[in-house]
């Protein structure tokens, strides 16, 4: 504080406007001195005056009225002071960003990066984990898909949900792997098998800040179970758009679409960049009308799409990507004969490592920026 000022304000006192001194009015209400503008004041310093004078408050109880988020009214955020003055620190609160909130994630204050400074998503969300290494989980929902991604900025992105009834599954690696939050959500497409879990993630997990599909037109009962879930919060992506997993990696739409008659050329494919490392996830992109529409360049980490079918995974993309790991999801003894042989052939011809989760179970890749090391478990 600054006793000079202090001794001004506590001499002088409140000024009454000129329309009050016309009228007579006699200004004796009880103020504080509120050099901060929270509205609360010191009780140190107080004089009679006028309700509504410029630097000074009705209220007192301020503990730091150099700071106008430190107040009776705000709420304790993890930062090692005493935000609200009631003589604790940091009581209740959930996270080294955290804004008071008792909540499985953390919200910026008043669309701004109050609560963590320099972290705040453009979603107005502070990261749910710890920053780290870039972290893509495959989760093996059987004969459909699902993919976590964790950025290395800590905000999270699950695209997909395998089929319905998968949802548990989903739902137990996440708990398994102490995921507090889910940032985004996203589905690929339309199709049972990728989308058919969502709803009763969401339903369980309701915490995400944005869902996002294509936007289609593709019906079924399980589009509308996803589009009802997820309500206000639903947006749509085309190529081009990027998400906001924070500022240390970029998440590029390389292609969407919404108007084509096989749902899978409809297919959201994302390329993640962190550093030196790049990864594709492409729902189930087929060779021709979807992979021939894009060019990923050098991928690092490829999840394969649609399963690994004869018709994906062409060898114009793979000519491109020359991927050192493949990632397919598939379902044991599948009745689609996924994933086809030829498909197999043509990422062993690209070099690529192969993961599948009928024969290794859930997968986890981890990034450094600079490689990539894999660990899966059945």
């Amino acid at each position: 504080m600054r006793p000079s000022v202090w001794l001004t304000l506590l001499l002088l006192g409140p000024s009454c406007t000129p329309s009050e001194k016309d009228t007579d009015t006699v200004c004796d209400t009880l103020l504080f001195a509120d050099a901060d503008g929270d509205g609360y004041g010191d009780l140190a310093t107080s004089a009679l005056g006028c309700d509504g004078d410029a630097g000074w408050a009705l209220h007192s109880g301020d503990c730091d009225d150099e700071d106008p988020a430190v107040h009776p009214d705000a709420n304790d955020i993890c930062n090692g002071i005493d935000d609200n003055c009631d003589g604790a620190t940091d009581e209740g609160c959930v996270s080294s960003c955290g804004d008071g909130l008792l909540e499985g994630y953390e919200s910026c204050e008043l669309d701004d990066d109050a609560a963590c400074p320099g972290q705040c998503s453009s979603f107005c969300r502070c990261p749910s984990l710890p920053p780290g290494d870039l972290e893509l989980h495959m989760i093996d929902v059987g004969q459909g898909d699902a993919e976590l991604v964790v950025s290395p900025d800590g905000f999270t992105l699950l695209v997909d949900g395998g089929n319905s009834g998968d949802e548990s599954a989903v739902l137990a690696y996440l708990e398994q792997q102490g995921i507090p939050a889910l940032d985004l959500v996203l589905a690929s497409h339309l199709h049972a098998d990728h989308l058919g879990g969502l709803p009763g993630v969401l339903d369980e997990r309701p915490e995400m800040a944005t869902c996002y599909d294509h936007g289609g037109s593709y019906s079924s009962s399980y589009t509308t179970a996803w589009r009802d879930e997820a309500g206000h919060k639903l947006l749509s992506l085309a190529e081009g758009d990027f998400l906001d997993l924070g500022s240390s990696m970029t998440v590029e739409v390389l292609h969407g679409a919404e108007g084509a008659d096989n749902e899978n050329l409809n297919s959201l494919v994302l390329k993640l960049t962190y550093g030196d490392t790049t990864m594709l996830l492409g729902g189930d992109c087929e060779t021709s009308g979807c992979e021939s529409d894009f060019d990923p360049g050098p991928i690092d980490v490829y999840k394969v799409h649609h399963h690994g079918s004869s018709d994906s995974s062409g060898t114009q993309l793979l000519e491109q990507m020359q991927p050192t790991l493949a990632l397919i999801p598939v379902g044991q003894g599948n009745s689609y004969g996924h994933p086809d042989q030829g498909t197999i052939r043509r990422l062993e011809n690209a070099g690529a490592e192969i993961l599948r989760t009928d024969q290794d179970g859930d997968l986890l890749v981890v990034s450094d920026g600079v490689g990539v090391v894999w660990e899966s478990e059945r």
